[in-house]
């Protein structure tokens, strides 16, 4: 398999137009399949957090997957408040895969976006903060024909 430097080509979605959709090429059982599977993952994540809609990114990790659990409880947190990022949480720039074994690490060099929270009305419940450059390390593995994140680690 070739590992690639640039992330796929993962239109952006705004809340008008609903979720994002996974790729086709998400669906194949490749390294290519994997980083545009990982791309997809943090764009719902964060159509997720400025919806809200604490059911989308579940069914996309394994049971064993304690970060997304932790991005799980945070969607739900803006659900029960009625808050809602005002921007994306998490822009992805490049991104590569590499399989190892049975699954494939997928590195996602990204910025934390830190925005505003919204109240139900618009208004700001909490200011944005400083973006902060990282590396996103997503553990993935095909399972049953489809992707699911097993781990999430970040690199500063």
């Amino acid at each position: 398999m070739v590992e690639t430097s640039s992330a796929p080509d993962v239109s952006e979605t705004t809340e008008a137009s609903g979720p994002p959709e996974l790729p086709d090429e998400a669906t194949e059982d490749s390294e290519a399949g994997a980083e545009a599977f990982a791309v997809h993952y943090v764009e719902l994540m964060n159509y997720a957090a400025m919806a809200p809609d604490d059911e989308l990114i579940g069914p996309l990790a394994t049971d064993g997957c304690d970060t997304c659990a932790g991005f799980e409880g945070m969607m739900a947190s803006y659900v029960n408040a009625k808050e809602r990022a005002a921007g994306p949480l998490v822009d992805v720039g490049e991104s590569r895969a590499r399989e190892v074994g049975e699954e494939t690490i997928v590195f996602l060099e990204s910025v934390e976006k830190k925005p505003a929270t919204l109240s139900a009305d618009g208004a700001t419940a909490t200011e944005s903060g400083d973006s902060t450059p990282f590396t996103m390390v997503l553990t993935v593995t095909f399972d049953e024909g489809q992707w699911l994140v097993s781990e999430i680690q970040v690199q500063q």
